[in-house]
């Protein structure tokens, strides 16, 4: 069950064009409400940042068969129009790095949904596939998905005191005066979340908050990796620091799965039979590495060091293309040098000649003359052009969509068996959870132990827990 606000009235004062007379003479009389709707929810969706593009934070990403289905039409543009801007003709998308259009909400649609998002009037909430009001007493208890209800229990609406929202909200616009709304809310991290940004996601915490829900949704669906993924709006899209500030005070820890993909590729290396002297140096000196490569290339940001390395696991490349995840985040001058460092090489080379050989154990499964489906642990499919057989034996998207797709699954697959025993579990992060503090031990001895049960050799992972404590609001640039 999705849910949303219900906003139309506030929109459709600011934008005549999504009224329903205005839709009915662009698309015709029937679906009418239905387009509307679906409109509205994208709008809200768009300033609540839930389909962010990946190549634009203050873009939202739709695809083509998303908006033909969900609207009821072939030419949806004349629809988009009035909420959004965009570029019309065709072009300014990427099949090969998998980026629909860009999709922008104009100024005054922001600013519409800003004045009611930041006013104190409550709204309705509506579930999305029906169109009608939803209480706290409609919604299902569990907030996982049928098929795996029966071993996980997450509330569906996360209950948050009010007066914890307040005084977030509070502290983050007496940092905001004191230096400024751009300004990064987290010092330690000064590329992150804005205060401006931080507020905006408060704000519309304190909307669902204030709502018949009574709380914010805390709803799931499984993703085609296997993953759990948010159902609308969720916490699991906040940044770090809005979670922090959200759960300050709450005695709540976070847990994730430390060097995740890196340290389920080298336990599956061992299971194959093969050594990985390169991943298991990089995951024991990580920290090393990242500042040898930020020295050695001036480019500061730790963060995009740590995605290249991972994007390794998925068929990544060390290509100077801007067209290419790696050239776009580290630029051609930076890959130029980490090009030149032997170890960069080495991991990369040992990444993805390992890779090759851990998709190739997946289960299999010819689905006709040219296609195979690949299953990973948790069962979740997908199917792929099979050229040959070996290293050459996928195009060079497909093959790093099988990585993703294998390493995914084992991660899930630790996910489900710690959330199944996680005592006092509120959220699922993707490969995290938030749940009652003092529980890294026995979460880690537990996946070690199921995993050699289940699979047939151990997982070697470790769950890491961070108090959800607030963190210092400020001016990074000062520290």
């Amino acid at each position: 069950m999705r849910l949303t606000l219900d906003v139309r009235s506030v929109l459709i004062a600011a934008v005549p064009e999504i009224g329903l007379a205005r839709i009915r003479a662009t698309a015709g009389r029937k679906y009418a409400h239905k387009r509307q709707q679906v409109l509205c929810d994208w709008a809200l969706q768009s300033y609540m940042r839930v389909r962010t593009h990946k190549a634009n934070p203050e873009a939202s990403s739709f695809s083509c068969t998303a908006l033909r289905n969900d609207l009821h039409i072939k030419n949806f543009k004349p629809l988009l129009r009035g909420l959004y801007y965009f570029t019309e003709r065709n072009g300014r998308y990427s099949r090969e790095r998998a980026q629909t259009k860009q999709y922008c909400l104009h100024p005054h649609v922001r600013m519409a949904l800003s004045a009611v998002m930041q006013g104190t009037a409550p709204l309705t909430v509506l579930n999305v596939d029906t169109g009608l009001p939803v209480t706290r007493s409609s919604v299902p208890n569990n907030g996982i998905p049928a098929g795996l209800d029966d071993r996980l229990f997450v509330p569906s609406v996360m209950v948050v005191p009010m007066v914890q929202i307040e005084t977030a909200i509070h502290r983050l616009i007496e940092a905001g005066a004191d230096y400024g709304s751009s300004v990064c809310a987290d010092i330690e991290k000064p590329d992150g979340c804005t205060m401006g940004d931080a507020l905006q996601y408060l704000y519309t915490c304190r909307k669902w908050i204030s709502s018949p829900l009574g709380g914010v949704p805390n709803m799931y669906k499984v993703t085609s990796t296997g993953r759990l993924g948010p159902d609308g709006f969720h916490v699991i899209q906040f940044p770090a620091v809005v979670r922090r500030l959200l759960f300050d005070g709450s005695g709540l820890s976070d847990y994730d799965i430390e060097s995740a993909h890196f340290n389920i590729f080298r336990s599956r290396a061992r299971s194959l039979g093969f050594l990985t002297p390169y991943a298991d140096e990089y995951v024991a000196q990580k920290a090393h590495h990242h500042r040898r490569w930020m020295s050695e290339t001036g480019h500061v940001n730790v963060a995009d060091f740590k995605a290249t390395a991972t994007s390794w696991l998925n068929g990544g490349s060390l290509s100077e293309s801007v067209r290419t995840e790696t050239g776009k985040r580290l630029g051609s001058t930076v890959v130029t040098i980490l090009k030149e460092d032997t170890f960069a090489s080495a991991l990369r080379q040992e990444a993805r000649d390992g890779m090759v050989r851990i998709v190739a154990a997946m289960a299999t499964e010819a689905t006709g003359n040219t296609e195979t489906t690949y299953t990973n642990v948790v069962g979740a499919t997908i199917r792929v052009q099979q050229k040959a057989h070996g290293k050459g034996a996928y195009r060079q998207v497909d093959f790093g969509r099988l990585c993703a797709h294998v390493l995914t699954g084992y991660e899930q697959w630790a996910i489900r068996e710690v959330c199944s025993i996680a005592v006092g579990l509120e959220v699922i992060i993707y490969d995290g959870l938030i749940a009652g503090p003092g529980q890294e031990r026995t979460l880690t001895e537990h996946i070690l132990h199921r995993s050699t049960e289940k699979l047939g050799f151990p997982l070697e992972l470790r769950m890491k827990e961070a108090a959800l404590t607030a963190p210092e609001l400020g001016d990074a640039s000062n520290f």
